[in-house]
């Protein structure tokens, strides 16, 4: 066989596996478990809407004010122009706001409560995440005992027992200190 042939033969094999990789990768049947979860799920439209925050009902209080006196203004020069102002107000100037944003919370926590009894399948997205954002706080140190707990190994048990050692070497060194200021007196 000549280096020619040899070449489109591999050329070949190489355009075969090409579409076959291609085939694969965009069939829907073959997606992974990781490729499930990194899908992003599809909206309901009939689901709760996020509530406001106070700087938003704030914004939305002043909204009118700031068009009539910077008509020409970009939405980029408004919004910093609603931060600035925001950042003026004092606690208790804000303090409407604030309950507006608590009232408005509220709502929504109660129909999306209402909302999720319906619709398991999303209330099992919004408990994942919940899960998930719980395990992302976890310090290091809370992981770690958590991880020796779960799984006792002869390293950790020789850990602990030189522990215990120097536990009990601190207790009786604190105990001989309390003994001789016994005998100081």
């Amino acid at each position: 066989m000549s280096k020619e042939e040899r070449v489109k033969k591999v050329i070949a094999s190489i355009s075969e596996n090409l579409t076959e990789l291609a085939e694969i990768l965009l069939s829907s049947n073959s997606a992974s478990p990781v490729d499930d979860n990194k899908r992003k799920r599809p909206k309901d439209p009939n689901a709760p809407k996020m509530p406001l925050s106070k700087f938003l009902f704030f914004s939305n209080s002043i909204r009118e004010k700031v068009d009539q006196e910077n008509p020409e203004a970009t939405f980029t020069e408004k919004s910093k122009i609603f931060g600035a102002k925001w950042r003026e107000l004092t606690e208790e100037q804000k303090k409407p706001f604030t309950e507006q944003a608590d009232k408005a919370k509220e709502i929504y926590l109660r129909e999306k409560a209402a909302y999720e009894k319906e619709h398991p399948e999303f209330a099992q997205h919004s408990e994942k995440k919940v899960k998930r954002e719980m395990a992302n706080k976890k310090t290091p140190l809370s992981t770690k005992i958590a991880d020796t707990a779960a799984s006792p190994s002869s390293s950790s048990d020789s850990s602990s027992d030189s522990s215990s050692d120097s536990d009990s070497e601190s207790s009786s060194a604190s105990d001989s200190d309390s003994s001789s200021s016994d005998d100081s007196d």
